[in-house]
């Protein structure tokens, strides 16, 4: 009578019959996923979002600097500029009338522009220092035109200041027109240059 054969609860490969050495095989791990763990998903979403804020920053700093705001505070002090220089000219007792006529259009159209294009950055939330309005009045203009009194040659050297102010303007009026994208304040900016080329004609008539 043959032995029966005992279980084996931890078969070795050599105690098993031909093609069930399976049996005996350690059994394998399943293997984590790395892209599965959670704090892997975390890493990966902050990691995203530290990237979206970067782009965000890069991209709010190069809006704010390509701003038409200092074209058009630029051009406000322009403005403000021929209206102090007109203004002071029809205090002059020896302007001939042409230039007292220029003087006087040019305030008036001046000060018309200034105030709609004030109003144009207001609304627009285009922020500035009133006092900044006044860095383009310069001291040496005055004293040259005040020596040109003296020098009776005040209607002369007005004019040649006037119509060199007024170029100077029109130049900036073409560098805030390219950077401004709305139609309104375009729109508003080309009314400006077409009547600064009135006056430079009034001017020289």
């Amino acid at each position: 009578m043959q032995p029966q054969n005992s279980y084996n609860p931890n078969p070795t490969p050599g105690s098993l019959p031909p093609g069930y050495e399976f049996m005996a095989a350690a059994p394998q791990k399943k293997g984590t996923s790395v892209s599965g763990s959670p704090l892997i998903r975390i890493a990966i979403v902050l990691a995203g979002l530290v990237i979206l804020v970067i782009l965000f920053s890069v991209g709010k700093s190069i809006l704010a600097g390509s701003s038409n705001g200092p074209l058009l505070l630029g051009v406000l002090q322009d403005q403000q500029q021929l209206i102090h220089l007109s203004t002071a000219a029809q205090e002059e007792k020896t302007l001939s009338t042409t230039n007292t006529n220029a003087a006087i259009t040019t305030e008036l159209s001046i000060t018309s522009s200034r105030s709609e294009l004030g109003g144009y950055m207001k609304t627009n939330k285009i922020k500035y220092n009133p006092k900044q309005l006044t860095l383009k009045i310069n001291p040496a203009t005055d004293k040259l035109l005040a020596d040109a009194t003296v020098a009776s040659n005040y209607d002369k050297v007005f004019a040649e200041v006037l119509e060199s102010s007024l170029n100077t303007y029109q130049a900036d009026l073409k560098q805030a027109y390219a950077k401004t994208p709305g139609e309104r304040g375009r729109a508003l900016l080309e009314k400006d240059y077409k009547e600064a080329e009135l006056l430079i004609t009034q001017l020289k008539n």
